[in-house]
Parts: C-alpha cells; structure tokens; sequence
C-alpha cells in the first residue's frame, strides 16, 4: 500500500468516523469527494480498472486460474485411474499425470482470460487481466509455458514407467491381435502403452488452443470443453495400461465413463453461455438436458463393466441410483435457474454442477477401485468449498 492510499484510507475512516458520532451536524465532504477517494481508476473508454495494489499477485494468479475448480480435475485423474487400475494404487506415476493435467486445466484457465480481455473490459469484470493486475504477455507466456511443462511431465511419468516395466516386457513381448493384424505394444525403446498418454496430452494441448481461441463463439466450443474432461479421465485410465495385469483400451465401459464425464461438462459449458444475462434462453434448458443425458451414461456405466462380480455396489440398482442421488443438488439448482432466469441462480447451478464433479468421481472410484480411493476423491471437495469461497467458480 503506498502513503497516498494509506493517506486516504485514514482520510475515509476518520470522516465515516466524525459522520456518525456527529449525526446531526452537516455532511464534512462532498459526495463528488468521497467518490474521487475512493480511487475507481477508470481506462480504455471508461472501463473500470482497480488500483493494482488493491490484491497479491499470489491472489491474481489464484483467481485466474479458477482455483476451487482445479480440484475437480485432480478428481476427474483418481476416477479415471480407478477404471484403469481397479484397485487403489497411489504413488509418483499418479502424481505426475496429476501434475500435469493440473498444467493443461490451469494454462486453458488462462488462455480463456487472454482471449476474452476485450470482452472482460467491456464488461467492467474484476479479473486479474482486466483489472490489470497480471499483464497480458506475462499470462500468455506462462500459460503455453504450462503446456510445454505439462507435456514434459507426461514424457517423464512414460519414460519412468518403461524403465520400471521393462523386465517384465523383456520376458512376455506381448502383444494387441487384431484379426489378421498384429500391433505390438512394444516396439523400441518406447512402447504403445506409455506413448498413448502422451498422445493424450498433446491431443488436450491442442483442444485447449481450439477451445480458448478460434471455436469458443461457435456451436463447437461446448463440444470442445466436453473433448477437455474426457481426455482428463482418460489421462487417468491410461495409468492402467502402464501396468500389468492391465485394462484393454476397447473395454466399453471406459469409453462410456469418459464420454459420459463429457458430455456432462458440455451441458455445463453449453448452460453456463450467457450466464450473466438475466433472461431465459434457449442455451439453459438445452444445455441442462445435455448434462443430464451425460447424468445416465454414467449411471449407465456399471452395466457394461466386463466383470460384475468385482464391483463394490450393485450394477443394476445400487449404482444407478447412487449416480442420481449425488446429481440431485444439480438437478436442484438447475430446474431454478430455468424458472427463475437470473445471473445469480445460473451461476449458483453452474458451481453446483461443476462441485458435483468430484461426487460422481467419488462415485466411480468406490464402484471400481474400492473405499480408499472413493474417499480419497471426496476429500477434495473440503479444499475446493473453502476456497470457493473466497475465488469464483465461474
């Protein structure tokens, strides 16, 4: 804080101070005056522009960066490394992959401010890039800085589960049979299984891009914010094809647990278009309809799982009304935000959508992984609530 705003905070507190001691005696300063003191710097055709020492630079970055929302991506890993390994299995591999889905969501975080400044601004937005607190090339520098870093630490987590799987490669040399066409999965110093992550990622570091920059506007960006969660589970259900005994990738029910994931965030995305109009539109019901489709393909899952007998609760019934119980609040906030069209109930449903996240993850990982990992999933929500509260979600 430098002397002149500390000058004028002691300026306003002993006037607030003298005005309600002395209720009787006439104003001390003018309106005009109190509004000049409280340093609304105005920029760029009048967009309102915060004094930059008025936050950290910690805090902007949080803020930009949608922090209470990362953790649904740490989430989206552990649920999808439930799929792939069935069974609970921390350690450094799951880490990394992590780590670096955490680099792919916090750079697309980003790019999204970067891309929407112009929009931001004219909306008078207190974002840490229309505000000013974080410049605009520092934020794009760092965010494909991110995507570089996430791709380096997927390249590591590959490489170390080679080297940690390769005495038991040297003796099986196994391979996919695909009728008459045989794909080994190790050829080299690098194999199918590991360099399948990695395609993964760069895959995502190209949705990313899309999304944020050319196709957000259009009828794809939706589609392409659903591409973004399916290749985040997807990320942790490859943890499993490193591993030995390990999950084909054409198991059915892995695809139908990450593009249900999907297509439930793509009703998020599609809902939450305009969410700061306070009028009905056509984006709400559709969008909310989409996310509940993706509602019962994970719902569905269960009942294409290759061996029901290893499921922790009940393909049939359990599970499929354990899915609809946690969608519930969801459904809750989403019914409101139709019949009462406002900025406030849409983003209310909109967080409790993206919150109900990592129940659904919790969901799967106790379904295929066990209590451990369902608990370890659950437990994200405590940091994520907290620091909702002191960081928007959308």
């Amino acid at each position: 804080m430098s002397i002149t705003d500390f000058g004028i905070l002691i300026n306003l507190t002993f006037t607030e101070a003298l005005r309600s001691a002395l209720p009787g005696r006439r104003k001390l300063v003018s309106e005009g005056k109190l509004r000049r003191d409280r340093r609304l710097r105005y920029e760029n055709g009048g967009n309102l522009k915060l004094d930059r020492s008025s936050e950290s630079k910690w805090v902007s970055w949080l803020k930009l960066v949608r922090i209470p929302n990362s953790f649904t991506v740490i989430a989206d890993v552990l649920a999808g490394s439930a799929l792939g390994l069935a069974s609970w299995q921390p350690g450094v591999l799951v880490f990394l992959i992590v780590l670096a889905t955490l680099f792919f969501y916090w750079s697309g975080m980003i790019l999204n401010d970067v891309y929407d400044l112009s929009k931001d601004q004219q909306q008078n937005r207190r974002r840490p890039l229309a505000s000013g607190n974080i410049s605009v090339k520092t934020a794009r520098q760092v965010a494909y800085g991110l995507i570089i870093a996430g791709l380096l630490v997927v390249f590591i987590a590959s490489r170390a589960s080679e080297l940690s799987n390769s005495k038991w490669i040297d003796q099986t040399r196994s391979s996919f049979v695909f009728g008459p066409m045989s794909l080994h999965m190790v050829e080299g110093p690098f194999s199918l299984r590991s360099s399948t992550t990695l395609g993964i990622a760069v895959f995502l570091s190209l949705l990313i891009w899309l999304y944020d920059g050319p196709l957000k506007a259009t009828f794809a960006g939706p589609i392409l914010m659903g591409l973004c969660r399916v290749c985040s589970l997807l990320m942790g259900i490859s943890l499993g094809w490193w591993n030995e005994p390990f999950q084909p990738w054409y198991l059915p029910h892995l695809w139908l647990a990450a593009f249900g994931h999907g297509v439930f965030v793509m009703g998020i995305t599609w809902a939450a278009r305009r969410e700061a109009e306070a009028k009905q539109n056509a984006n709400l019901p559709l969008g909310w309809c989409c996310s509940l489709i993706g509602i019962a393909m994970l719902a569905s899952v269960s009942a294409f799982a290759p061996s029901p007998a290893s499921l922790r609760v009940n393909a049939t019934l359990g599970y499929p009304i354990a899915i609809s119980l946690l969608a519930l609040p969801w459904a809750r906030r989403a019914m409101e935000s139709i019949l009462k069209p406002s900025p406030a109930t849409i983003q209310r449903a909109v967080k409790q959508a993206i919150m109900s996240i990592i129940f659904l993850d919790a969901m799967l990982a106790l379904q295929f992984a066990g209590q451990c990992h369902a608990i370890a999933v659950c437990a994200l929500i405590v940091p994520a609530m907290l620091l909702g509260k002191r960081f928007k979600s959308t």
